[in-house]
Order: C-alpha cells, then structure tokens, then sequence
C-alpha cells in the first residue's frame, strides 16, 4: 500500500460512499462487519478502496476504483 500525495488524493471518492456502495453490492443481513482500506492497485495503477466485509458464516472482498466509485472485482467466501 502507497500513500497518496498531492492532487491524486484530491480526485478520490470518500470513504463514506465508499461503504455505500459497498452496502448496495452485499446482501442484507442482520450483522454485518465492514472494514474500508484505501490503497493502490498495481496491476491497474489506480488508487482503489480495498473492502472486506464478514457476515454469518461468509466473507466479501469488494475493490472500488476509488476515482469514480465502480468496482473492479469482488469474491464472495464461505468460511
């Protein structure tokens, strides 16, 4: 993980929306924990949102691009 400098940092979605968007991708649950960690994607070059999110007896990893909000992967494991 890099920390961002300048302007880059400027052009980032917030972390707030950030878990909103994640809130529309995950399934409605009763319980649910969610962790936001900001970060670069090398194999893209982009800075990108990293969120991992556990509930019940599953767990998500979602990767936002972090300029525009869209998502770039997400896997879904049972635990």
């Amino acid at each position: 993980m890099m920390r961002m400098e300048g302007k880059e940092h400027l052009n980032r979605i917030s972390r707030e929306t950030a878990m909103q968007i994640a809130g529309r991708e995950l399934p409605r649950v009763e319980k649910i924990h969610l962790w936001v960690f900001p970060a670069l994607s090398y194999e893209e070059g982009i800075p990108v949102y990293l969120l991992k999110a556990y509930a019940d007896l599953t767990s998500y990893d979602i990767i936002l691009d972090a300029r525009n909000g869209n998502m770039i992967k997400r896997t879904e494991r049972c635990l």
